[in-house]
């Protein structure tokens, strides 16, 4: 058996036949090369290029698979693929050779993985979260710029919505009118109104809402379904004062986009999530921002369709948490505290529920039931951090200072120690109730690396307000340098703290950015 070997042929290539010239006998693979066959398979719309190399003192053999060649019907056979080290296995024939079909099949199977290994390998990190966290939910460009001056670390820019265009759009509140796309982009009408960030909406001190939409219009490939960008945020003025923090010292500081609100609309039924993500990543969106915060919240209309999140809802937040988490992106989310209840394992979807059992305000219908615990639940690996707003109207972080007359700092020592001591970090949730889910009721994980703490600023601070619980800044020095000295316990700090809202700063000489980043030391 003559001793030879061939060269090797590439399953990925899609380009014309090309073949190698052989430094030991180039005339002869010169010729030989001519005769290969660049075949498209149409089955799999691509191409299929055969390499034969081979060392001079093969040439008998090689005239030999040439006349075989032309005996055999090219609709049978497109070339021959010599195996190598055939004197290593006597029993090697042309009836063992590979067929055709075995080919393309192994060309496409090989083609997958290389797009499933570029798929998996994760980005690095869009920009890195610090170490301690202060996070400040934003509009207006002057309040944000002196609230990162103040201490701010992490501004989230409140709203936006990513909708389809070209369809009859099923989120009422988001009125789409293609008469504004022109060309990609959108016709100075639409645009008029955003003058400065945010001054086409509010941020409303109990109200996190998204109001008069601006669309920004994304242009897609044609043959993706078109998405628009639905934001109060005059994005181009967001991304200046991000490029001007950046090169005045304050290039640490993570901005994220939040999404939802109350009142505002959950994610656009028409659109995958893979749709939804490619419209993220096709607008400015993905260039401006570093990162998504998930605020889906309830409706003032108890018979409004946000007042439950479907499954479908939640797996979409689930699967673009993932992608984003690995393009490099910062997932986080911002449950009020009934939607990611430790001390009740009851769960459901919706966000209209009243407690009957509750001391205190049991008929007020807009509790929740541990929704966002299924996201922490399947999808915590994507998620990097949890800011509990402590601030919802009615909560059990009010209902122990206001009713039970607990010390607000006695209650945030109490409720972070109960759930990193007490609970080991975990809580669990009786999933089971809900059979649509597919989930097993279980334990979730809450770290305190990724556990941060709402708070309401100076709105809040009213003397007579008992529906929202106020803790100072102050309160909460007292209760972090408490944690921070456990003793045998160690360090229970929390990742940070968060606040709504920077456009509330000052009010009633109350300033979180400032007192806060004082003894967080987060800068």
């Amino acid at each position: 058996m003559l001793d030879y070997q061939p060269y090797v042929y590439c399953y990925s290539c899609i380009a014309p036949c090309h073949v190698d010239l052989c430094v030991f006998c180039g005339i002869l693979h010169a010729f030989i090369g001519s005769l290969c066959v660049c075949v498209c398979a149409f089955h799999f719309q691509q191409s299929m290029t055969l390499l034969l190399h081979t060392r001079h003192h093969s040439r008998p053999l090689l005239w030999n698979l040439l006349f075989f060649r032309l005996l055999i019907s090219w609709d049978l056979v497109i070339g021959i693929l010599i195996t190598s080290n055939m004197d290593n296995h006597p029993s090697a024939s042309l009836s063992s050779l590979p067929t055709v079909n075995a080919l393309l099949t192994a060309a496409g199977a090989s083609q997958q993985q290389q797009q499933q290994q570029r798929r998996r390998r994760r980005r690095d990190p869009i920009r890195q979260l610090p170490k301690k966290l202060l996070i400040g939910y934003g509009v207006h460009s002057d309040r944000v710029r002196q609230a990162v001056h103040d201490g701010v670390n992490v501004v989230i820019w409140a709203f936006m919505d990513i909708v389809a265009v070209n369809h009859n759009n099923t989120n009422d509140d988001v009125d789409v009118d293609d008469n504004s796309v022109v060309g990609g982009e959108c016709s100075d009408d639409v645009k008029k109104n955003a003058n400065d960030v945010g001054t086409t909406g509010t941020a409303s001190s109990t109200k996190r809402t998204l109001q008069s939409p601006d669309i920004i219009c994304n242009p897609q490939q044609q043959k993706q379904r078109r998405t628009e960008i639905v934001t109060n945020l005059d994005l181009k003025k967001v991304a200046a004062l991000i490029q001007e923090l950046d090169e005045t010292g304050f290039s640490d500081v993570v901005h994220l986009v939040s999404c939802g609100g109350w009142n505002g609309p959950h994610l656009d039924t028409t659109l995958s999530a893979e749709e939804w993500y490619q419209g993220w990543i096709d607008s400015s969106l993905s260039t401006v921002f570093h990162g998504i915060d998930w605020d889906l919240e309830g409706n003032d209309d108890l018979n409004s369709p946000y007042n439950i999140f479907t499954v479908e809802c939640l797996e979409k937040m689930g699967t673009i948490s993932k992608s984003m988490k690995h393009d490099g992106y910062i997932v986080a989310m911002a449950p009020p505290q009934s939607y990611m209840n430790f001390d009740n394992p009851h769960f459901s979807r919706y966000v209209n529920l009243t407690e009957p059992e509750r001391p205190w305000h049991p008929d007020f219908h807009y509790f929740g039931a541990n929704v966002y615990s299924f996201l922490l639940a399947k999808y915590g690996n994507a998620i990097d951090f949890v800011s509990m707003q402590l601030y919802e109207s009615w909560s059990l972080a009010a209902m122990a200072v206001y009713h039970d007359n607990q010390a607000p700092e006695d209650y945030l020592v109490a409720y972070i120690r109960d759930l990193l001591l007490q609970r080991q970090s975990q809580f669990y949730v009786d999933f089971g109730q809900d059979l649509d889910l597919g989930l097993e009721s279980q334990y979730v994980s809450l770290p305190p690396s990724k556990l941060v703490i709402g708070l309401a600023n100076g709105w809040a601070a009213d003397p007579d307000n008992s529906k929202t619980v106020y803790i100072s800044p102050d309160q909460v020095r007292i209760a972090y340098e408490q944690l921070q000295n456990s003793g045998k316990d160690g360090d229970l700090t929390p990742r940070g703290f968060m606040f709504w809202t920077i456009e509330e700063e000052g009010t009633r000489d109350v300033y979180l950015a400032r007192d806060i980043s004082a003894f967080l030391k987060n800068r």
